[in-house]
């Protein structure tokens, strides 16, 4: 686990970094940080791409055997729905003000990747990935497959799909 360092107070927000990532800039309103963050070493910055623009703050809940995400915990949407996701407004995965969260389904989320907009296909969001040449397929976290071509990757969540029917 991780501990705030670096704590600056502004004047209406926080900015800290997190022990192990200290390369990254978290900013948070004040009473979020005094309230959540503050006195606990439960918080870790998690990479899910390798880059900052994919780097989320999580704790980990030992008792309930879940991982809950700082944003969710802050708009009070703890329990993930593909449906009721939270986007950070301007796109900075690290940046958990109010004013730059917002409760969205997964088709407005979606549409605010930036470089990395996505289609929606059956209300499943399909992004292109350079570095692997490929088309990736999810709504939420659940992940529907991934091809070589937007009709590839569109096959997939149809087969996919008929067998959840």
């Amino acid at each position: 686990m991780a501990t705030p360092i670096e704590i600056d107070y502004k004047e209406n927000h926080v900015e800290f970094r997190l022990s192990n990532k200290p390369e990254h800039l978290c900013k948070i309103d004040v009473d979020d940080f005094k309230n959540l963050v503050e006195d606990t070493t439960c918080w870790y910055a998690h990479s899910t791409s390798g880059t900052s623009k994919g780097v989320y703050i999580r704790r980990w809940c030992n008792h309930a055997w879940k991982t809950f995400h700082l944003h969710r915990e802050i708009v009070g949407n703890g329990e993930y729905s593909p449906d009721n996701q939270v986007d950070h407004i301007n796109r900075d995965s690290l940046d958990n003000r109010r004013e730059n969260l917002r409760v969205v389904g997964t088709s407005e989320n979606c549409r605010n990747r930036g470089s990395r907009a996505g289609i929606v296909y059956r209300d499943i969001c399909i992004t292109h990935v350079k570095s692997r040449g490929s088309y990736q397929a999810y709504k939420g976290s659940k992940y529907y497959g991934s091809a070589k071509t937007i009709e590839g990757v569109r096959e997939k969540i149809d087969q996919k799909l008929s067998l959840e029917e």
